[in-house]
């Protein structure tokens, strides 16, 4: 699958990164490196669903349930 650029953004995603004032992948990133996806949904202000479809839309590699996160390189 490839990367999706930020011009590939749908409307809520792009909305998303501006009322956060930074890039939405680094965002996921950082929050996904130390909290759940709950966590990230919470930052987000998104659904639990939603915050995990734009993660696999930017190729964002997600854990096993129960596994911690620094598991994951």
């Amino acid at each position: 699958m490839r990367r999706m650029r930020s011009n590939d953004f749908t409307g809520p995603m792009r909305r998303v990164e501006a009322r956060l004032g930074r890039p939405l992948e680094e965002v996921i990133r950082e929050r996904y490196a130390t909290g759940t996806l709950d966590d990230v949904a919470a930052e987000l202000g998104v659904d639990r669903s939603t915050a995990a479809n734009w993660m696999e839309r930017l190729g964002i590699e997600r854990r096993f349930p129960g596994q911690r996160p620094e598991a994951v390189a």
